[in-house]
């Protein structure tokens, strides 16, 4: 039998009895009837009543009890006291045998020693319900996943959710996707929610959408089996880079991409973070303000490495240096001081002088213009002398600017 502890309201009907000549009091008190909570059918639920005898007579009376209503029942059947302030507990219990409202009268009539008879009427109330089962909801029913970037990864949150008292047992069995964990496999709940973690992890090496569906099984009787499906969106980048192939002895270069995180030292570019993989090749690495650097030597006289500049390095062999980064938008303009300097070239695409140049050669301040390799350009319309000559990406220049001017190379 199911005893549980019961909130209930008590009413009281008094029947021929004034309240001057009361023969009982009750603990709860006797003001409202008895509101038994949902029962299962089958189950039973039990309220105590607590009597005590009062006058008059000196208290003593005996007190027969009797129920009436299907699923309702007593104990004791009758009390029998002797002094005023006896009490006695009367146990009620509710055991519905079918679904829905049941009512029902809790009558005791008193037989006081020396008085008239009294009677009380109760009322009693309780419903029947069906034995709760689990009700699962998966929440959401499918699940996207996307990596874009190399060493990423993604995660979201699978909600297992019971809508019932009784209690869920539900499992993830083993799938066919070494690209995802899923955290717990398993788990208990009862009218609550619990989250299950998925998460990337060892992810394939090509792009492309994979996809696997979980099965989240449990003992709800009305879906024991759901399919979960989840598709892995993959579409990592290769990393971008600038390969200069750089000659031994004297070279005259310059970077087309921003390089990433690895080649920064305390926030900034620095030559020796930038070269830090061919510096036991470096002889000197110069810039165009008179500021350069002897790796060997450890001395590093330039502070920060400009991408607008060009710079000279000398090499103790021929080499291919691999720089990673993101490309620097062609046409990206450049602001070039009057006099001499060495400045970047942006494209990832060869053009020629003229052309590379136009929008400087067009403002009519260039002096003269030299590449690493002894070839120049002159802007005289008649000569045109150098024109031809090709301007190739991980290359710097010379220019001699007859003032200030700020241009642009072609957008590719």
């Amino acid at each position: 039998m199911q005893v549980k502890h019961l909130v209930a309201l008590l009413w009281l009907v008094i029947v021929e009895a004034p309240f001057l000549h009361a023969q009982l009091q009750f603990n709860p008190n006797v003001d409202q009837g008895v509101a038994f909570e949902r029962v299962i059918v089958g189950n039973s639920l039990q309220f105590e009543l607590v009597l005590t005898s009062v006058p008059p007579g000196g208290g003593a009376q005996t007190v027969l009890i009797n129920i009436a209503g299907a699923g309702f029942a007593r104990n004791p059947n009758m009390f029998q006291f002797n002094n005023a302030g006896e009490q006695g507990r009367l146990v009620l219990t509710f055991t519905p045998q079918q679904v829905g409202f049941v009512e029902g009268t809790l009558t005791l009539i008193c037989f006081p020693r020396n008085g008239r008879q009294f009677q009380y009427d109760i009322s009693l109330r309780g419903t029947g319900i069906d034995q709760p089962v689990p009700e699962i909801e998966v929440s959401p029913d499918s699940v996207s996943l996307t990596v874009e970037q190399l060493d990423g990864s993604d995660e979201a949150v699978l909600n297992i959710i019971n809508h019932s008292e009784a209690v869920l047992e539900w499992s993830i069995p083993d799938f066919d996707a070494d690209w995802l964990t899923v955290q717990p496999r398993e788990g208990r709940n009862q009218g609550m929610r619990q989250e299950v973690v998925l998460r990337t992890d060892n992810l394939p090496e090509e792009n492309g959408d994979y996809e696997v569906v979980l099965f989240v099984q449990s003992n709800a009787p009305d879906n024991q089996e759901i399919e979960v499906p989840v598709v892995l969106h993959l579409n990592i980048q290769a990393p971008h880079s600038q390969v200069l192939h750089l000659r031994h002895g004297w070279n005259l270069i310059s970077l087309n991409v921003i390089p990433d995180e690895r080649y920064f030292v305390n926030g900034m570019l620095t030559p020796e973070g930038l070269t830090s993989e061919i510096d036991d090749n470096l002889i000197i690495i110069k810039d165009f303000r008179g500021g350069f650097c002897l790796p060997n030597s450890g001395y590093w006289g330039i502070d920060e490495w400009s991408l607008a500049d060009g710079y000279q390095v000398k090499t103790t062999a021929e080499l291919d240096w691999e720089v990673f980064g993101e490309p620097i938008p062609a046409d990206l303009p450049l602001e070039v001081s009057a006099g001499w300097s060495m400045i970047a070239y942006y494209p990832t695409e060869s053009f020629r002088f003229i052309d590379a140049f136009r929008d400087l050669h067009h403002q009519g301040v260039i002096v003269i213009l030299k590449d690493g390799f002894g070839n120049f350009f002159l802007p005289d319309d008649r000569l045109r002398f150098g024109w031809d000559y090709m301007a190739a990406p991980g290359m710097g220049f010379h220019v001699k600017l007859s003032e200030p001017a700020t241009f642009h190379y072609p957008a590719e």
